[in-house]
């Protein structure tokens, strides 16, 4: 007998896989709420063991973290990216999976590749992510200066591994992708063109030279 087509083969291991997914996913934004709640305490420390200088600092604390105190002391550049998400599992899938996770009936699932906007503040010695300019907290732990390695992101680029299948996924209005990686953890942000994506990288490189 013929053996199963891929099609098949890949609506057989679909729905398990998916309800894989879906527990390490949650399990990994349930981590991902606990580690921001026990930063939380330590965030007003961290402010202050930043380089601004003493006026920002003392606008930073009457505000505490919030985008809007922030962006009041003087940051060295700011401005609105979107921050790649990807289910743990994603990159490890065949190809004809990802596709039928990305389309529009599964899309609800949050399985497949998504972009978020995020307000980028580069202060002091570390860069804060909020959702936008009103918000009272920023997204996740500052990501601290000294230890980044920053770089733009080219489709030919041999190192990308698992992660080619960003160009697949650009959200509409953006052409260029550039990553922050800190302690083994890479981060990809999309601008709307190269030259955005330059401005960050040097700004960048500029406050880890200074942290």
């Amino acid at each position: 007998p013929s053996l199963p087509s891929k099609p098949i083969l890949c609506t057989l291991f679909f729905y398990p896989l998916t309800i894989i997914m879906s527990t390490v996913e949650l399990r990994r934004r349930s981590n991902a709420a606990t580690a921001d709640r026990a930063s939380a305490s330590s965030r007003g420390g961290i402010i202050g063991s930043s380089s601004a200088a003493s006026s920002s600092t003392s606008s930073t604390r009457r505000g505490g973290l919030s985008a809007k105190a922030l962006l009041e002391s003087s940051p060295s550049h700011d401005g609105i990216v979107l921050k790649l998400h990807v289910p743990a599992l994603y990159p490890f899938l065949p190809t004809c999976l990802q596709r039928l996770l990305a389309s529009q009936w599964l899309n609800v699932l949050h399985l497949s590749p998504r972009w978020a906007e995020r307000h980028l503040i580069l202060l002091g010695k570390y860069c804060y992510r909020f959702t936008d300019t009103s918000a009272s907290s920023p997204k996740g732990s500052p990501v601290p200066m000294e230890a980044i390695n920053v770089r733009i992101c080219d489709k030919g680029d041999d190192d990308l591994d698992d992660m080619r299948f960003i160009w697949d996924y650009l959200p509409p209005g953006c052409s260029a992708v550039f990553t922050v990686s800190t302690f083994g953890k890479t981060q990809y942000f999309a601008v709307s063109a190269r030259e955005e994506a330059t401005t960050w990288i040097n700004s960048l490189r500029e406050a880890r030279q200074a942290a």
